[in-house]
């Protein structure tokens, strides 16, 4: 499957985003061809989706999301939608674990993750890819026919030994090493 996440920021604050890259990490494990955007402020969205488009069609889409940065979120998600409007949509990070059907309601989402994405994630796209429910999954909300499915029984990584590497080879690892705008 080829997956696209993404981490939305509002500031110029640079940092790594170790959510989008640990993610990025297990799938690529798993044998998912990804691609990791890290969006600032001054990054053309347009350029990216056109670049995606041509270079790059996703099957799934992924956010990272905070409450400050759900606007924005919400904005690159209608943009994408107009390109790719018939492929998976989820989201993760504190903003979907809190208020999870709201989320998936206002963003029109397949699901969203729960506290860690490591585990959900995999099984939810394996239930995908082998056309089964997601029913039972843990860490996971979706809309089922007109309700909200919503399971908190958090599956959480046991042994952190586990997990690969951050994919941090997926971003443009220079533009970390630039101190912060002085304004």
């Amino acid at each position: 499957m080829k997956i696209c996440l993404f981490n939305v920021r509002t500031s110029d604050i640079m940092s790594m985003p170790l959510g989008i890259t640990y993610l990025g990490g297990i799938l690529r494990k798993n044998g998912h061809e990804v691609r990791l955007f890290d969006l600032y402020p001054v990054d053309n969205i347009n350029l990216i989706i056109d670049g995606l488009a041509k270079n790059f069609p996703p099957d799934l889409v992924g956010y990272s999301m905070m409450t400050t940065n759900y606007n924005k979120t919400k904005e690159l998600n209608s943009a994408l939608r107009k390109q790719f409007p018939d492929i998976i949509y989820c989201a993760g990070g504190i903003h979907p674990t809190v208020l999870p059907e709201e989320t998936i309601d206002d963003l029109n989402l397949n699901f969203v993750l729960i506290g860690e994405g490591e585990n959900a994630i995999l099984k939810v796209i394996d239930a995908i890819e082998n056309h089964r429910d997601l029913d039972g999954i843990k860490s996971i909300a979706f809309k089922q026919r007109d309700s909200c499915y919503i399971n908190k029984e958090l599956d959480v990584v046991q042994d952190l030994d586990t997990l690969p590497l951050p994919a941090v080879d997926l971003l443009p690892v220079d533009r970390y090493l630039v101190p912060p705008r002085v304004y």
